[in-house]
Order: structure tokens, then C-alpha cells, then sequence
């Protein structure tokens, strides 16, 4: 509130955040305040100067709830030898107070798809090793949430058989 004037002296700044919370009366003209819910605001700063005039300025907050994502991949469990090919499916996962707008799929191994407007990727893992999946939901305002899954790739293996194994 510190753009606040008066012709005499503003001798205390009153804050109300509209969730029943109140800092002040203080001599200081700004204050910070941490929503724990979400919710529209109604923030109301009071200033009153050193004959007791005051007056009253107010302002909306919008606090948004962020998404949730949720990952599943197929095949169930996501493990094999290599090539395996895997569908990461994020379809799962709830938008907040906003739209989701993009997925982005890192599938732990270089290979990154999106962002993109789709719920679903495909990617076939060609070496080897323990991966972690990893999809990043975003929605219309840039909040974001993040879930992971595991996928255990295993060295190909091979097979021979020789028929006959002896003979002349």
C-alpha cells in the first residue's frame, strides 16, 4: 500500500486478506501473507493517519489449485529385453482451477516427447537398464505437477539350438 497518500501523515497500514487473516495496524505499508487453499480473495488494505482518518482500498486474489498428474505405462509391469515398447499414458491426471494445456513425457533415457496437447506417448526403449518415466502436466496458466514410474529394460538374450550336434 505504498502508493497510499494522505495530506497529513499515515501513521498505520491495516492489511486484511479476506481469509481471516489481518496484519496490522503497522507502521509498515506492506505485508505478506501465504494462502493455504485456494480460493478468490477479497484483500482489503485500511490506512488511517494521525488524526484517526481513514480510508479503504481493496483488491482480488485468485488463488488456483495446480493439476494432478498420474502416470500408467503398458505393458504391465514395464519390464523385458530390449526393444521394449512402452505407452506412457497420463490420461489420468486432473486439472486443477485451469485446463491442462500440455503433457511432456521424459522417458529417462535421452528421449523427451513434448510438450503436446496429447495424453500419450510412445517410445521404444533399445538398450538396457533401469529407467524413470517422468510426465510433466502443465495447465492454461503454467502451473505444473509431476508423476513418475519405473521401467526395467533387460539386455537381450540369445538363443541357439543346432540340430543335429553331432553327425558325420
Amino acid at each position: 500500500a505504498s502508493a497510499s497518500t494522505d495530506p497529513i501523515v499515515i501513521s498505520t497500514y491495516t492489511f486484511n486478506f479476506g481469509d481471516g487473516s489481518v496484519v496490522g495496524p503497522q507502521a509498515g505499508s506492506t505485508a505478506a501473507h501465504t494462502y493455504t487453499s485456494s480460493g478468490i480473495y477479497t484483500v482489503t488494505v485500511t490506512v488511517t493517519d494521525s488524526t484517526g482518518a481513514s480510508a479503504t482500498a481493496t483488491q482480488t486474489v485468485v488463488v488456483a489449485t495446480p493439476p494432478t498428474a498420474a502416470l500408467s505405462l503398458s505393458p504391465i509391469p514395464s519390464l523385458g529385453p530390449a526393444p521394449l515398447p512402452v505407452t506412457a499414458n497420463a490420461s489420468g491426471s486432473t486439472p486443477g482451477s485451469n485446463p491442462i494445456s500440455t503433457y511432456t513425457f521424459n522417458f529417462g533415457d535421452g528421449t523427451v516427447i513434448g510438450p503436446q496437447t496429447g495424453s500419450t506417448a510412445n517410445h521404444a526403449y533399445t538398450a538396457g537398464g533401469t529407467f524413470t518415466v517422468t510426465v510433466t502436466v502443465t495447465d492454461s496458466v503454467g502451473a505444473t505437477a509431476i508423476a513418475t514410474q519405473g521401467v526395467t529394460v533387460g539386455a537381450p538374450v540369445a538363443a541357439l539350438s543346432v540340430s543335429p550336434t553331432a553327425g558325420g
